[in-house]
């Protein structure tokens, strides 16, 4: 029953029986009886994988610091939104995007991390597990980034750090950034830091 309870929304199962006017052991009983009635029920309440992404990613990215250190590479986590590249080129800092008025439009998916030391770059860090919905964005998301880091020239190295069980979309992007942007999952990244 523990799996259970750390699977689901909490929030989402008090909805539901809110919604419902039912009890917890009254929404399970009538799940045992009808498969229908159980998929709905755990498609509602499950965790979204959309929400869990900004913990995964901060795992992610703790996990390759503590390999980079010993290479002499300082991987910093940025907050949420704190420094994003703006379409015309810029790097901004999210002071500069206020103090600026400068639009959401007008500037493309935030870095997740900061690299310096013997390396220095950007790390944009996505976990994706399955296809549909948001998940097909990402990719085109971390293309658009790749391709403007190319187009503007900025020094050091962007990584875009994929974790995915969609093999063949980050397989696309490693051929089309061929290693002048890093496309790497997590394992992979963390073997590469010696050799930078």
């Amino acid at each position: 029953m523990k799996k259970f309870w750390n699977s689901i929304n909490p929030k989402e199962l008090e909805r539901l029986q809110e919604d419902m006017g039912k009890t917890f052991e009254e929404i399970i009983k009538e799940c045992s009886e009808n498969e229908m009635s159980m998929t709905l029920f755990t498609r509602l309440i499950a965790k979204k994988p959309s929400r869990q992404g900004t913990k995964d990613e901060s795992i992610q990215i703790a996990v390759c610091a503590q390999a980079a250190q010993s290479n002499g590479i300082i991987i910093k986590q940025l907050g949420n939104k704190k420094i994003r590249p703006a379409k015309n080129g810029r790097i901004l800092t999210l002071a500069d995007i206020k103090n600026e008025g400068i639009a959401k439009n007008d500037c493309l998916k935030s870095f997740d991390a900061h690299i310096s030391g013997r390396l220095t770059g950007f790390i944009a860090a996505k976990v994706v597990f399955g296809a549909g919905g948001h998940q097909d964005n990402v990719f085109e998301e971390l293309e658009t980034l790749g391709d403007w880091w190319l187009k503007h020239k900025h020094h050091g190295v962007l990584i875009l750090l994929v974790d995915t069980d969609l093999t063949e979309k980050l397989n696309v992007l490693k051929r089309k950034f061929n290693g002048a942007v890093l496309v790497a999952n997590h394992y992979d990244l963390q073997k590469s830091l010696s050799s930078f």
